[in-house]
């Protein structure tokens, strides 16, 4: 019988291969169980935005299963809401997303609304923070994209209802945890082609060596696909930019390089030694209570701050979030830490602002207050909080105007409130009277729409200055102006009746006076004589009291408009007219440049006749007078002064002389009424200006006239 066919049969110890293959597994096993294990919201997209994994957090918060979306395209998961027309997350995410692909740069995404459809179909209203991160593999080509969502809707909800509470810090503890689970998810993927490899494998091995050796080349080349996958993995831990750590017993096991650099350690430095020593010592009893609870199972995760001690002993804020887990087949406790010293720092600093604000506002005198909507006291300082009777603020929160003053004053008040808040016009120092339980008066208010982030107006801005005093200031000023008109009224009555019914029995006095001395003169004696002349004089020096008291009056009752006037051509008639004195003085008048202004020309030349005809009367007896008329200008204001060597005066009496009817020397010394000065007074305050006068005795004195070079309307 012919022999059998002989069989060859070639052995290969594959062990060492089989327990790598059982490392990889346990390896990517870990990874994964770390990666589902974070607490943030993750998905792992690929360059053509499929899903290709998607962290726990994420389905629960996106009201979708792992099955259902995995391996498609993420706007066909998550298309916009179609009821809403003004939708713009797919677009907005789209341009975030192409941005990453371009540049291979992380891009944080503003707060966007982008609504989830629920299971039923309907969509959910939801605002998301975003940040996209790239991933890139041993050849430095982007091969994942991280996308980390924050849910803010509550947040925003909460803000947008105006409740004073301290804002929830937008942590981004969260933004790397993502690349651990695409990571896991491409293990799971390489795990299942090598598993179905070795099935395929394992059946050719009795055909031909040479597909042995085939079959052992692609299994090394698996190999090498789970280390890539692995490192991919590992990558994603160590590149990211929050801390992450695995705690097991009384220390960490496992630290990020971030997390060694906000410690400022190595991470062997970090590993080697009981996690309280970096705790600082008021802390200890929190960390160890948290650590105990989830190691327990009495908490799945946990998310809160403490502060711990870098390398340098400086002490920082940090922000945790772990959930309890397996690592090497014991217990730990995973989970990642954001270095949150700046923002604590912030908050500090903005403490200390509202304090110092609320403590400027408790202060200032005004009355400030903040009303919701429908009227009721959200804020109220202490003068406002007074002025309402309360004794405290918390006695007026949530009050309305009707609970403090009486019903027709809260109305008018609620009225103009109401007009505010549907305009969205401020309303500026309204005045309005009050009358409360902490006093009655007037304020000056003015209110401001108050508006939340969307621009909606959500209350008032109040703030009320007392004007009372002012009220009343105006009510007096009222009664004084109309006391003042009425005065002179009665001047100019009282100027009429100078003019005629006095004018008239004095030309009397005088005529049969002179009439009297003519023809009864030489008969009378030196008594008799000396009275008529004495007569004479008193009726002379009446006649110019009532001239120069017509003259005062005259200043406003028979005043001209204001045109333009040459005070040069003005000082040279008024020498003129003064020729006789500057002869019998011996005076000599110098004119400087002087400017064309608007006046009353007729006036202008009383003020300088009166000025210079002063500075005659006034000279030394020992010196012929000299007087100076010159003029400054300065911008829009016009200054002349008259300058003389006469006797001057002591600047104590400097009001008194511009006083009617006030004199500082006899009349057997100087002639005149004193009225002189008063009409120059009076003169310069019509046209909008003023006078003044610098002097010494013995030194002569300057008087100096400012005036407006352009004049108002009258």
């Amino acid at each position: 019988m012919p022999a059998p066919p002989a069989k060859q049969t070639v052995f290969r110890d594959v062990t060492e291969e089989k327990g790598a293959e059982a490392a990889l597994r346990r390896s990517r096993a870990v990874l994964q169980n770390l990666f589902e294990s974070l607490p943030g919201l993750f998905l792992v997209l690929t360059p053509d935005l499929t899903i290709a994994a998607v962290s726990n957090a994420y389905l629960k918060a996106t009201m979708t299963k792992r099955e259902e979306i995995m391996g498609r395209g993420l706007f066909d998961v998550f298309p916009d809401n179609p009821d809403d027309p003004a939708a713009t997350g797919t677009t907005k995410l789209r341009a975030s997303l192409g941005r990453v692909l371009q540049s291979g740069l992380p891009d944080t995404m503003a707060v966007q609304k982008y609504d989830v459809r629920r299971p039923d179909g309907i969509f959910e209203e939801r605002y998301w923070s975003p940040v996209n991160s790239p991933v890139f593999g041993a050849d430095h080509r982007l091969e994942y994209i991280i996308h980390r969502v924050e849910d803010v809707t509550a947040f925003l909800r909460q803000k947008q209802s105006s409740t004073p509470q301290d804002t929830v810090m937008l942590t981004r503890l969260e933004q790397m945890e993502a690349e651990i689970y695409r990571s896991a998810q491409a293990v799971q993927t390489a795990r299942e082609q090598l598993e179905e490899r070795v099935k395929e494998r394992t059946a050719e091995l009795a055909a031909t060596n040479h597909e042995l050796v085939t079959e052992m080349a692609a299994r090394e080349q698996s190999q090498r696909a789970h280390a890539a996958a692995e490192a991919k993995f590992r990558t994603l831990v160590e590149q990211s930019l929050v801390g992450i750590y695995i705690i097991q017993g009384d220390r960490f096991s496992y630290v990020n390089p971030r997390m060694a650099e906000i410690m400022g350690y190595s991470a062997e430095g970090l590993t080697t030694r009981p996690l309280l020593d970096f705790i600082d010592p008021a802390d200890h009893p929190l960390v160890a209570e948290n650590i105990r609870r989830r190691l327990s199972g009495e908490v799945p995760s946990i998310r809160y701050q403490l502060r711990m001690v870098r390398q340098d002993r400086a002490v920082i804020h940090v922000e945790v979030h772990g959930a309890r887990s397996e690592f090497n087949g014991r217990p730990a406790v995973m989970g990642t830490l954001l270095d949150i010293t700046e923002q604590k720092l912030a908050e500090q600093r903005l403490a200390a602002e509202r304090q110092l604000l609320r403590t400027l506002i408790d202060n200032l005198p005004s009355h400030i207050f903040v009303k919701d909507t429908q009227g009721r006291y959200l804020v109220s300082n202490q003068s406002h909080t007074r002025l309402l009777g309360a004794a405290t603020e918390e006695d007026l929160l949530g009050k309305t105007v009707f609970d403090f003053f009486p019903p027709e004053v809260a109305r008018a008040f609620t009225a103009t409130d109401e007009e505010l808040l549907l305009g969205g016009r401020p309303v500026i120092e309204h005045e309005e009277r009050y009358a409360a339980r902490g006093g009655h008066g007037w304020h000056s208010a003015t209110k401001v729409p108050l508006r939340d982030a969307q621009g909606r107006t959500i209350g008032l801005v109040g703030i009320r200055h007392d004007i009372t005093e002012r009220k009343q200031a105006e009510e007096a000023l009222k009664f004084y102006t109309a006391s003042l008109e009425r005065s002179n009224r009665e001047l100019q009555d009282f100027a009429s009746v100078a003019s005629h019914d006095l004018q008239e029995p004095l030309r009397k006095i005088q005529a049969f006076s002179d009439r009297l001395k003519a023809r009864s003169g030489p008969a009378l004696d030196e008594t008799g004589r000396d009275y008529l002349d004495r007569m004479q004089n008193a009726a002379a020096r009446m006649q110019s009291l009532v001239n120069d008291l017509l003259t005062f009056s005259r200043v406003t009752s028979r005043a001209q408009p204001f045109v333009p006037t040459d005070l040069a051509r003005v000082a040279r008639e008024v020498l003129s007219d003064l020729e006789t004195r500057l002869e019998q003085t011996g005076g000599r008048v110098e004119l400087g440049d002087l400017p064309v202004i608007e006046a009353d020309a007729t006036q202008m030349r009383q003020l300088l006749q009166n000025l210079i005809a002063n500075a005659l009367k006034f000279h030394r007896p020992d010196a012929p007078p000299m007087v100076k008329v010159t003029s400054e200008r300065d911008g829009d204001t016009v200054r002349l002064l008259v300058a003389d060597n006469g006797i001057g005066f002591h600047e104590k009496y400097l009001d008194r002389i511009f006083t009617i009817f006030q004199r500082l020397h006899g009349r057997e010394a100087y002639e005149g009424t004193g009225v002189g000065l008063a009409v120059c007074r009076k003169i310069a305050h019509r046209h909008n200006g003023t006078i003044t006068a610098r002097s010494q005795p013995g030194q002569g004195a300057t008087f100096i006239v400012t005036l407006p070079a352009r004049q108002t309307k009258e």
